[in-house]
């Protein structure tokens, strides 16, 4: 059998099964089982043992109200769990792209282009200041209560928060020597932009995108409440107002359990783009 190089253990190290829970990695399998698990069990024991006191759904309830959330077909031919969970995933892609894209070409300007910088700095600063929740009243008589409100809420919730603020400290970080050598080998400044600070920028990118992502879900369901008519968010504000309490637990923990994998998806991709890297080199 052929032995592993060095360059082929990074490789496989790399691609191997993910681990989200790395902070327990200097614990074997069980122990690790063992302290993630348990704050869980607890939180459902007490659960099952205070809730009948206090008029909360069981367990039971809770499971009922799921089944028909999750298997009753509609009118369209779709459960509601099928119609909500798609709508709101399109929703957060499309507005997440948009911040992610937008945010980051205008925080890689500002933050490299010192003309920019100087112009724009004061704007992002007050525009940093006002809530994106407080906005909305503004923004539904611009784009009305169709779905290019939900996308431009998410938009303006990680674009320039998140993405674009957090781009131009990135870009002031680069190093300088960098820089001054592609500048002497003759790449102009939008070269050295797009051909060597973007490259490394990128691994900078997915961790910003890795703390906006649950912004993004809260300003999806935040934005779904109050001006839609399907999506996890319509959902969990529709059984609320009428107190049912034992469907807005199950789709609020389903809801929960989507952001966590995407936010596992995206710790992914950023793992992977950091040992591939140390392959290359």
């Amino acid at each position: 059998m052929k032995a592993l190089t060095p360059s082929n253990h990074r490789l496989a190290d790399a691609f191997r099964v993910y681990q989200p829970f790395s902070f327990y990695a200097e614990f074997g399998i069980v122990p690790r089982i063992v302290l993630v698990t348990t704050p869980i069990f607890l939180i459902l024991y007490f659960y099952h043992l205070y809730a009948p006191s206090m008029n909360w759904p069981t367990f039971s309830e809770m499971g009922r109200s799921w089944m028909i959330y999750a298997t009753e077909v509609e009118w369209d031919g779709k459960t509601q769990l099928v119609r909500d969970t798609t709508i709101s995933l399109i929703r957060l892609a499309v507005g997440f792209a948009f911040g992610v894209v937008i945010g980051f070409f205008v925080g890689l300007h500002v933050g490299m282009i010192p003309i920019v910088r100087t112009s724009l700095i004061p704007i992002f600063i007050a525009a940093a200041m006002i809530p994106p929740a407080a906005m909305l009243p503004f923004l539904i008589p611009i784009f009305g209560v169709g779905e290019t409100i939900k996308i431009v809420f998410i938009f303006l919730g990680i674009g320039l928060p998140f993405i674009a603020a957090d781009t131009i400290r990135s870009a002031q970080q680069v190093p300088k020597d960098m820089i001054d050598s592609a500048m002497t080998f003759g790449a102009s400044e939008i070269g050295v932009i797009y051909r060597e600070v973007v490259p490394f920028m990128i691994p900078r990118l997915l961790r910003s995108m890795k703390m906006a992502l649950g912004s993004g879900v809260t300003y999806l369901m935040f934005a779904e409440g109050l001006v839609a008519d399907a999506g996890l968010g319509y959902s969990l504000y529709r059984y609320g107002q009428n107190f049912q309490m034992d469907f807005v637990i199950p789709i609020l923990a389903y809801a929960t359990v989507i952001a966590f994998v995407l936010d596992q998806l995206v710790a992914l991709a950023l793992r992977i783009k950091s040992k591939w890297e140390d392959i290359r080199a």
